[in-house]
C-alpha cells in the first residue's frame, strides 16, 4: 500500500556512523526527500541534484542499498551519486514505503510504482511522486517540486541546474 500526502511519515531506526537514531531524529525538522528506489534516476541528474541541495536545508535518503551492510544502516552510496541510502536486506523498510501499485486488470499482475516522498519539517508527506520502474529519472524534477514548496531556500544557488 502506498503512503498518501498528509500521513505522517513511517519511522524507522537508522545507524549513521556507529550511532542509533531514528529517521525522524536524523531529519531534525528539515524537509527531506525519500526515494523508494535511487537506482531509477539517471547518475547524472543525482549529481546535479544533490550538487544544488542547501545540505542545512534538505535531507536526502534512498532505500535499497547494498545488502552487505546490516539492517537499518546508512551507507554514502557511490553508485547513487553520493545519496545516503539505508541497507535493507529483509526489505522491512522496503514494504513500508513502498510506493503504490497499479491494478491493471485480472489478466496482469500488479506493477509496483515507484516513489519519491517530499516531506515537510513536520514530518508530515507534503507530496509524493510516483512513477514506473525501471525508467530513467531526472532527480531535478523531484527537487523542483519540492523547492516550489519553500523556493528558492532550499537550494544553494537559487536554481537547479538541469542534467544531461
Amino acid at each position: 500500500m502506498g503512503l498518501f500526502p498528509g500521513w505522517r511519515a513511517p519511522e524507522f531506526p537508522l545507524v549513521i556512523a556507529g550511532r542509533a537514531t531514528t529517521f525522524h531524529a536524523w531529519r531534525r525538522e528539515k524537509w527531506s526527500v525519500v526515494l523508494t528506489r535511487p537506482a531509477d534516476f539517471t547518475p547524472a541528474s543525482l549529481r546535479c541534484g544533490i550538487a544544488s541541495v542547501d545540505d542545512n536545508a534538505v535531507r536526502l535518503l534512498g532505500l535499497c542499498a547494498p545488502h552487505t551492510v546490516p539492517q537499518g544502516h546508512v551507507t554514502a552510496g557511490a553508485e547513487f551519486g553520493g545519496l545516503h541510502v539505508v541497507a535493507d536486506p529483509q526489505r522491512k523498510i522496503e514494504k513500508i514505503w513502498a510506493g503504490p501499485q497499479m491494478e491493471l486488470g485480472p489478466a496482469e499482475p500488479p506493477i509496483e510504482e515507484h516513489a519519491a516522498y517530499l516531506i515537510a519539517p513536520s514530518g508530515h508527506i507534503r507530496r509524493t511522486l510516483s512513477f514506473l520502474p525501471g525508467t530513467q529519472q531526472d532527480f531535478t524534477t523531484v527537487l523542483r517540486t519540492l523547492a516550489s514548496f519553500d523556493a528558492p531556500l532550499l537550494l544553494r544557488d537559487r536554481e537547479l541546474p538541469y542534467a544531461a
